[in-house]
Parts: C-alpha cells; sequence; structure tokens
C-alpha cells in the first residue's frame, strides 16, 4: 500500500511540472482573462493611491534610480488599454525563455523535482540581456498625502552576500516573515 501512494505521489508531482510547464512553453491568453488582469490592475492602481506607505517606496526608487529599479511595479492606467492578448503573447514570447525561469518547491524531494522539470520543462530561448541599473541619489519632496507627516531615506550600500537573498526568498515563499533582520556587520 506504502508503495501505491508513493508512486501516485510521484505521479502527481511529476504531472504538476508538466502541466506548470505548458504555462511557459505554450501560454494561452483568454480574452475574458485578459479584460479579468486589467479590471485588476485598475483596483490594484486605486488602492496604491490610498496605501501611502507604499508609495513612499515607490517614490524613493524612483528618485533613487530614475530607470530599471526605479520602474515602478505598477502598470500606468494609461498602458491598461495597450494590453491585449498579442501583447502578452509577444511579451511571454521574449521573457520565459532558459535562464529567465526559475523553479522551487516546497515539501518536495530535490532530485524528484529536478528529474521532472528537467523531463517536462523544455525552454528555448536566451536570457534577455540586462545591464545592473546605476544609482543616482538625491532628495525630493512631494506633497501630502493626507494629515499625517512621512519622511523617508534611502541610501546605497555594499552588496550583501548572494546567500543571503537566497534566505531570504526561502523564507518568504515558506510563509516567514515579511520582514528581515541585518545583522550589525551589514
Amino acid at each position: 500500500m506504502l508503495s501505491v501512494c508513493k508512486t501516485s505521489f510521484l505521479f502527481c508531482r511529476s504531472t504538476i511540472v508538466e502541466i506548470f510547464s505548458s504555462y511557459f512553453t505554450s501560454p494561452e491568453f483568454a480574452l475574458h482573462e485578459v479584460e479579468d488582469v486589467r479590471e485588476k490592475v485598475s483596483l490594484d492602481l486605486a488602492r496604491l493611491a490610498a496605501d501611502h506607505d507604499t508609495r513612499i517606496i515607490e517614490l524613493l526608487h524612483r528618485n533613487a534610480y530614475r530607470t530599471g529599479l526605479g520602474n515602478s511595479l505598477y502598470a500606468p492606467e494609461i498602458s491598461l488599454d495597450s494590453v491585449d492578448k498579442t501583447a502578452l503573447e509577444q511579451y511571454a514570447a521574449k521573457h520565459f525563455v532558459a535562464g529567465n525561469v526559475a523553479v522551487a518547491g516546497a515539501g518536495v524531494d530535490f532530485h524528484s523535482l529536478e528529474h521532472a522539470v528537467g523531463h517536462h520543462l523544455k525552454i528555448a530561448g536566451a536570457k534577455v540581456a540586462s545591464t545592473p541599473t546605476k544609482y543616482h541619489g538625491g532628495e525630493a519632496s512631494f506633497d501630502r498625502f493626507d494629515e499625517i507627516n512621512r519622511a523617508a531615506v534611502g541610501f546605497e550600500t555594499s552588496g550583501i552576500d548572494k546567500g543571503f537573498y537566497s534566505a531570504a526568498v526561502l523564507q518568504r515563499i515558506l510563509g516567514g516573515l515579511s520582514f528581515f533582520f541585518f545583522p550589525s556587520s551589514f
């Protein structure tokens, strides 16, 4: 009985990877899904207008980097009408390529996941070239959002060990804290 359950579980994982792989290798964007996403983005933009803490972070990044990391995480409202099935297909063809896709699993044997991904996820293409974003810094002031005054200071620091980022992402994926403590050595 145990071997049957284990075999079924391994088959199930392989099937899940196969299904997810189809999203990358042959994505389909139904028109109603595009409309649903447009509506969700509109709601996100409305929430952003009222979420002053998120707006401060967006403004800090824009001022510090100007391009790349300075670009907003939110689509500008004027671009919503230009998002259609064709635009999404072009974006997927350009960005869903080898070197741009990562697979993470929780509670899954690494070798089983690696085998399933190697068997089912066949992605062609070359990684999209990117250039590091230059830090500019500077200062900016913005109109008050409400009756509460806010101030934020951002500055460039030396890089943190790449292992730290991996650990932070893993902690977030596994449902850990939504913030991180930096040791005094950083």
